[in-house]
């Protein structure tokens, strides 16, 4: 029997309940009302200190993400034939785990690996999964994050010294002139109530919104400038921006000469880059780059706004580095309506400027850490890393929340990859086109049938921690990813029954007093039983789940609860900004204890 042996509790009937929207990485707050456990009506939550009643249409469909027609409902196992029978959760644990047992005996930890894990808006599974593979010797993360944002920590790693859980935001809301490469967020709705913050800027004549996009698009209609620049060429666009700015001497020599090092260098770089051939390889005037270049550096402040469109394209990284550069020779780093650092709630965490993570075998290419000190592999290095000869290449591999057949790049190669493999199993609410091919298909409950949270950074200046009850049940063998994760660990060993006196002190961890006291112990005892740093890191998370997560609302929110902690010791004068009444707290565990129990009476 696990921690969690069932749905969630909720009633079936119910209106005005808060959760979010899960269609994309804003996660728009969002109001629903439930008939016969099934969600009827959706509305954007005005309640909100974030979305404030605000919402892109994506967000009134959120009910067919939870009720469709292929949603598994209970363990499945392949048969030879490839057809499915449907076994129980006992069978399912035991046989995951003796075959990854099997494979452990035979081969190095890295030979497991993971592919997925933390689907839009539900991050809850992340604080179990990463705990489990630690705890079977594996630190192989293939993630969608490694196909789009992993250059940004990485690149802030080497310029700032920033650690991997701040990201450098545009302040879009207050800049005066506002570049926007690769998004549409009228209709994406990338940025905090996008639409609204364009419409604002657009009304200010004092403010300027220039659009770089192939195509002409909602936002683009709304810009002042709309370059329509050749499809993957904006690493082209940036340098011939930078270059003119060097040129005509337009820097904040005062900001470069008390902030950067090395600027010499980099100027040097720029004054050889040749502005006519940037022009031909974009397909723009020479007179476009130079008026958007000029129109930057003279605005009293002015800030880049990038995402998907500009992330997947060559040279990335390269791009993600000239934004940088731009912005820093500008002057526009640390200033309102410029470039900004926010931080994610979790701990504060070391800065990973040259980090030791693992490399693939295949092509040496390193895992970037983001979030937190854990690297990330890009996702279309997965097939070669199965196919590679290695006697450390990957055998098993759990995908959980991904669905790399289709959304990870040569669905073929992937497709020939997993025919490699000793063992596949798929953890998802959906029996995607990666499950049909595995062989086992484990169900989880949904984003709307769980507690959950959402970990996306929201915007310049708030640092945002939503987490959401559940507002519908879920099929009866649907269990959350942490669950899933706890069973699987406790029948491989890496984390076996709790001592009994860690129960015991879990009844009091939810005081000031209390806290540190369980904390130690729980230390303690999973560093008593041996091993390496993960193993030991792993059997502490599981025997938190384990004698904690019972006495909390949905055992679950043990992630929560020591993210408040970490987050209180680590940033607390970031709570203070918000809760004068914590700069009296003198106790950590108590400032972490406050956040917690906010979190839990504001699910809005």
């Amino acid at each position: 029997m696990g921690v969690i042996n069932g749905p969630a509790q909720v009633s079936e009937n119910a209106k005005n309940l808060p959760t979010v929207c899960v269609l994309c990485s804003h996660n728009c707050a969002m109001r629903v009302d439930v008939e016969n456990n099934e969600i009827t009506k959706v509305r954007a939550d005005e309640s909100s200190p974030l979305t404030r009643g605000y919402s892109c249409n994506k967000g009134y469909r959120i009910a067919y993400y939870v009720n469709h027609k292929q949603r598994v409902e209970y363990p499945m196992k392949r048969r030879a034939d490839g057809s499915f029978e449907r076994i129980s959760w006992d069978q399912a644990i035991t046989e995951i785990s003796s075959k990854l047992k099997a494979i452990r005996a035979r081969h190095p930890g890295r030979s497991v690996a993971l592919a997925g894990i933390g689907g839009q808006g539900n991050h809850m599974d992340g604080p179990f999964a990463i705990p489990f593979l630690m705890g079977v010797g594996s630190d192989i993360i293939f993630n969608s994050l490694g196909q789009e944002k992993t250059q940004h920590p990485l690149v802030d790693g080497w310029m700032f010294g920033a650690s991997p859980e701040s990201f450098l935001h545009a302040d879009a809301e207050h800049a005066e002139y506002l570049l926007m490469l690769g998004t549409n967020p009228v209709v994406s709705n990338r940025g905090e109530r996008a639409t609204e913050t364009i419409k604002e800027l657009r009304q200010n004549e004092a403010r300027t919104l220039v659009v770089v996009d192939p195509r002409r698009t909602e936002t683009t209609r709304r810009a002042n400038a709309h370059l329509r620049i050749k499809p993957g060429m904006d690493v082209y666009f940036m340098l011939g921006m930078c270059a003119h700015i060097e040129r005509e001497g337009l820097t904040d020599k005062k900001f470069i000469g008390k902030y950067t090092k090395d600027y010499e260098k980099l100027r040097q770089v720029l004054r050889g880059i040749d502005l006519d051939e940037m022009a031909a390889r974009t397909g723009l005037d020479v007179s476009e780059i130079t008026r958007t270049a000029e129109g930057f550096a003279r605005a009293k402040s002015a800030a880049v706004f990038m995402d998907l469109g500009a992330e997947q394209i060559p040279y990335s990284t390269l791009m993600s580095y000239l934004v940088r550069v731009l912005v820093l020779m500008t002057g526009n780093v640390g200033k309102k309506g410029g470039q900004v650092f926010l931080p994610m709630f979790m701990a504060k965490s070391p800065t990973m400027a040259k980090p030791g993570f693992p490399k693939a075998l295949a092509s040496d290419i390193p895992a970037i850490p983001m979030f937190s000190p854990f690297g990330w592999l890009s996702p279309n290095l997965l097939p070669e890393e199965i196919l590679v000869d290695h006697p450390a290449r990957i055998r098993a591999l759990i995908v959980e929340g991904a669905n790399p057949l289709v959304s990870y790049a040569d669905s073929q190669l992937h497709r020939e990859a997993f025919k490699k493999l000793d063992l596949l199993v798929v953890i998802d609410p959906a029996f995607t086109e990666t499950a049909q091919v595995a062989d086992y298909v484990l169900p989880a409950a949904a984003g709307y049938e769980k507690w959950e949270h959402a970990g996306f950074p929201k915007g310049y200046p708030h640092v945002s921690a939503q987490v959401r009850p559940p507002v519908v049940r879920g099929p009866d063998e649907a269990l959350p990813e942490a669950e899933i994760y706890h069973r699987l660990a406790r029948e491989m060993g890496i984390a076996p029954k709790a001592p009994r006196a860690l129960h015991l002190l879990a009844k009091g961890a939810r005081s000031p007093l209390g806290a540190p006291l369980y904390f130690a112990a729980l230390g303690s005892l999973a560093a008593m039983r041996g091993g390496s740093g993960k193993a030991i890191a792993a059997r502490f998370v599981f025997w938190l789940y384990e004698t904690l997560g019972p006495l909390l609302p949905s055992p679950q929110l043990v992630a929560i609860w020591g993210m408040a902690h970490a987050f209180a010791a680590t940033r607390k004068a970031d709570v203070v900004r918000q809760y004068s009444e914590v700069a009296r707290m003198k106790n950590p565990f108590a400032v972490g204890e406050f956040l917690f129990q906010k979190i839990l009476d504001h699910p809005e």
